[in-house]
């Protein structure tokens, strides 16, 4: 798994500058932000390892401040999370921590590069801590300083486990990955001794039939009832061969329980959510039910029951067979929308959507006509699009220069927010768009980015660092499942305006928007055009570059795009 760092320079024209600068007050949100999550891991190492002297008197004392079982259940989890996969013992871990010598913030990089650790480790501290915590029954130096720690610092929210579900859902549905390996902590190529249980995939079912994606409702409770039973017969049988085929998850023994849920529990979960997908297959689905950056969340086919070839032959459902598209004009911008959604995850799968004709006109070469400095070194642009222009500049930043422009921000990054059309707002905490930014304003930032702007303005040919000439920059980072649904950078839309403070009008319309890519990703994280039927994959030390308004000024709409999930 990876964390894609990008840089984002919009272009326009303005009478006067603004001080627009949308994330002041934003809260922490941490399953959006590598940043903060890695400083929550660090924290959580600091608590743990007040745990486990907790834990050490216990075990030699017949009274124990805390409750035993919670507390061993905590430490096993932490160990399971973070330290396995790098071969590290809870017992070496207080060692080394003790001597301050183990690499807290190596274990946090790490942890922030998987969807399941960031998952378990928030799942943890939202729900495991204080419920360990209400269980003291007596007032201990370490106790008192864990609960010192609780104080001291945020601690995350059932927002940010909720979004980190939501994160391993976007994976699950964009990627067509299964629960199943989930189970063996194996997210596409990616393999981790960090994986799933049963209780995980309940929990993720439950908020996936809340939020009405029922298809995947039912795979999480199906994957994790045939987990239980699978166990429950390995467990009668002797058997310890986990991957020996076992009874159908219909043999359901009630007296089983995962966690704080029975099997016969997920077996109504179960059946609840096959009903609620029938009743959603039945009845009318309409523009609202699809997703904005996805297909459909359904199957193909009515379900019925567990016993139902339908059910054990399940596939999802495609756009056209599930909507009623007939319904809909050609230029009804709902149809727009829901194609345009269904592309955007093709895109973001891999799929190729363009014709070798449409792609026989595209090139790539070398160029030094916008700036003489590029004489001894010319630009390397390779053409994705003509019309409009899409064009990336390749190997255009250094190493060092792209760690220094990470390193400046790193402290600054806060949840993503967006315009929104509604009464009295001018940006929200965004759902559609789960990632942190920064904007950086060239004054607190002259060393490092007054370079940059010379640079990017060399490149499009416009004075970037005339303060008039562009927008702040923002650095964005996107954690595994964070992703940004498609949209179009132009912000003066018909039902935007009416919302914008008269001052906003003066900066002038986004005209240009200049992408940096500031890291690797070993999958996804590249940006879809699914208007253009294109997906560019992300290259560190690239740049994308692309116009928004039409030479008239008014938006084009071709350019709509949006940032797939990294995995």
């Amino acid at each position: 798994m990876s964390i894609i760092f990008l840089g984002i320079l919009i272009l326009n024209y303005a009478f006067v500058v603004t001080s627009f600068q949308p994330y002041l007050d934003t809260e922490i949100d941490y399953a959006s932000s590598p940043v903060d999550m890695k400083n929550l891991i660090v924290l959580e190492c600091h608590i743990v390892f007040e745990l486990l002297k907790i834990s050490d008197n216990c075990g030699t004392a017949s009274f124990c401040p805390l409750n035993r079982l919670e507390l061993q259940d905590y430490i096993d989890d932490f160990q399971l999370t973070l330290l396995n996969d790098v071969d590290i013992e809870i017992d070496l871990f207080k060692s080394l921590f003790n001597r301050s010598i183990i690499d807290v913030e190596g274990l946090g990089s790490d942890a922030v590069k998987h969807p399941f650790k960031i998952y378990r480790s928030l799942r943890r501290m939202v729900k495991m801590l204080p419920t360990l915590m209400n269980s003291t029954t007596r007032k201990t130096d370490e106790v008192q300083e864990i609960k010192n720690l609780m104080t001291d610092y945020k601690f995350p929210k059932d927002s940010d486990l909720e979004t980190s579900i939501f994160n391993v859902l976007r994976l699950n549905q964009i990627f067509k990955l299964s629960f199943l390996d989930f189970l063996k902590g194996k997210v596409g190529r990616m393999q981790t001794k960090c994986g799933l249980t049963s209780e995980h995939l309940v929990e993720m079912g439950r908020l996936a039939s809340s939020n009405f994606m029922y298809a995947q409702a039912v795979d999480a409770f199906a994957i994790a009832l045939w987990n239980v039973v699978k166990q429950q017969h390995e467990r009668k049988a002797g058997v310890n061969n986990k991957d020996k085929n076992t009874a159908p998850i219909s043999m359901v023994d009630p007296s089983h329980t995962v966690g704080n849920v029975s099997s016969t529990e997920i077996f109504e979960l179960l059946n609840e959510a096959i009903k609620k997908h029938d009743e959603k297959i039945q009845g009318n689905i309409e523009f609202e039910d699809i997703q904005p950056d996805s297909g459909p969340l359904l199957f193909n086919d009515l379900l019925h029951n567990i016993s139902h070839p339908n059910f054990k032959y399940r596939t999802p459902a495609k756009l056209e067979t599930v909507l009623p598209i007939a319904n809909y004009e050609e230029d009804d911008p709902r149809l727009q929308v829901i194609k345009y959604g269904y592309k955007f995850e093709q895109l973001c799968r891999g799929e190729e959507l363009r014709t070798p004709a449409q792609k026989a006109s595209l090139k790539c070469y070398y160029s030094s006509k916008s700036h003489p400095v590029f004489i001894l070194s010319p630009l390397k642009i390779e053409v994705h699009n003509l019309d409009p222009l899409l064009l990336q500049f390749h190997n255009v930043f250094s190493e060092n220069e792209m760690e220094m422009y990470r390193n400046e921000v790193t402290g600054e990054l806060r949840a993503s927010r967006t315009i929104r059309a509604v009464e009295n707002a001018t940006s929200l905490v965004s759902r559609h768009r789960t990632s942190s930014n920064a904007w950086i304003e060239d004054f607190f930032h002259p060393r490092v980015f007054k370079d940059l702007l010379h640079k990017i303005g060399r490149i499009v040919h416009v004075h970037t660092f005339r303060p008039t000439g562009s927008e702040n920059m923002q650095i964005a980072a996107y954690s595994p499942g964070g992703h940004y649904v498609p949209h179009t950078d132009a912000i003066f839309e018909e039902e935007v305006k009416v919302t914008l403070d008269p001052t906003e009008f003066l900066r002038g319309d986004r005209i240009i928007t200049f992408m940096l890519y500031l890291s690797d990703v070993e999958e996804g994280g590249g940006t879809a055009f699914p208007l253009l039927n294109h997906f560019v994959p992300p290259e560190k030390g690239s740049a994308m570059m692309w116009y928004n308004l039409h030479p008239d000024g008014s938006i084009d709409r071709r350019t709509l795009h949006g940032g797939c999930s990294v995995r």
